[in-house]
């Protein structure tokens, strides 16, 4: 029976105690689970139109993971899905995983929204030999998958800002009227559209500049 060294999850927090979300930082996460876990691979996986991506890998094992993964079931329960050949149910994604790739035991975590949508997953699998943790083992594993999850969870959070900003300023752009917005306390522009900007000579000469001075010169200070 296999058992998870305890001093991985001192190294885990210490890769995962960056704010920023680093790939390289995932994989060396993924890299030390399957090593200390004696696991042969780990997977990230994130949504795109309808489809799961492969984002980041690690493995020991020379297999060749599928770049996308076209999954039955959005709709998870937020755990810790654990499948060996006794338990396999296909409505399940874990399970879908397990057969994808042949497993002979897995665990996946997946990432979902307040909905319960799917948005991504962990997985960590062996394809070669049976790997049964101890229970003490698995609960460890378990915090760490999750752990990694809320980690990556904050990349797609900053994507879905970025794609929602980037709508935003489409419809902006397009609607025929001058927009900018400033702060309320210190007059600082926080957003112009392209239009407001073009006469002041574009978007970067006033984003971050006070109101009065880059759109009223001559203005010594705040409106009235």
């Amino acid at each position: 029976m296999g058992k998870l060294n305890n001093h991985i999850v001192v190294d885990v927090l210490d890769l995962l105690k960056n704010n920023n979300v680093e790939s390289n930082v995932i994989c060396n996460v993924l890299k030390l689970l399957c090593n200390n876990g004696t696991f042969d691979c780990a997977a990230i996986y994130e949504i795109s139109h309808n489809k799961f991506n492969l984002m980041e890998h690690y493995d020991d094992s020379s297999i060749s993971f599928h770049p996308f993964l076209a999954l039955d079931n959005y709709q998870v329960d937020d755990k810790v899905y654990c499948v060996s050949k006794d338990n396999v149910d296909e409505s399940n994604f874990a399970s879908q995983l397990f057969t994808i790739y042949n497993a002979k035991t897995l665990f996946a975590v997946p990432i979902v929204d307040d909905k319960k949508c799917m948005e991504g997953f962990v997985t960590i699998f062996n394809i070669h030999d049976d790997n049964i943790l101890d229970d003490d083992s698995v609960n460890i594993l378990s915090s760490l998958l999750y752990m990694l999850v809320h980690y990556v969870d904050r990349r797609i959070y900053v994507k879905k800002s970025e794609s929602s900003m980037t709508t935003l300023d489409a419809v902006l752009n397009n609607s025929g009227i001058d927009v900018y917005v400033n702060d309320y306390d210190n007059h600082d522009i926080l957003y112009v559209n392209q239009s407001m900007a073009a006469p002041y000579g574009g978007v970067k000469k006033l984003m971050g500049r006070k109101c009065w001075e880059s759109l009223f010169p001559g203005q010594s200070g705040p409106c009235d």
